[in-house]
């Protein structure tokens, strides 16, 4: 019994994980082509201090939707430009530079 409810904690936790990665890594990268719906949503739920350490924790998720969302459509030509992953540059667009 125990067993099966360590299984649910573990299972929630790691969809969980995986939702709110999607979620923030879609809205970064809304932010890395400066949309303003995308930095007033950051600003709203999130300090500075809060969202580098998002930074962190959902690094993997930037890539994987970097990969699919700018990458995969360069390459197939549904895209003309590719714009860099510049976790600075995006930290800069929503609270301005230090």
């Amino acid at each position: 019994m125990i067993e099966y409810l360590l299984y649910i904690v573990l299972y929630g936790c790691l969809l969980s994980y995986l939702v709110l990665g999607f979620i923030f890594s879609f809205e970064t990268l809304l932010a890395l082509h400066e949309v303003e719906s995308a930095k007033k949503w950051i600003r709203r739920f999130d300090s500075p201090k809060s969202f580098k350490i998002k930074l962190y924790i959902f690094y993997p998720f930037y890539y994987l939707g970097y990969f699919f969302l700018e990458v995969i459509p360069y390459y197939l030509g549904l895209d003309n430009d590719i714009k860099p992953l510049d976790f600075k540059k995006i930290y800069e667009f929503i609270y301005g530079k230090k």
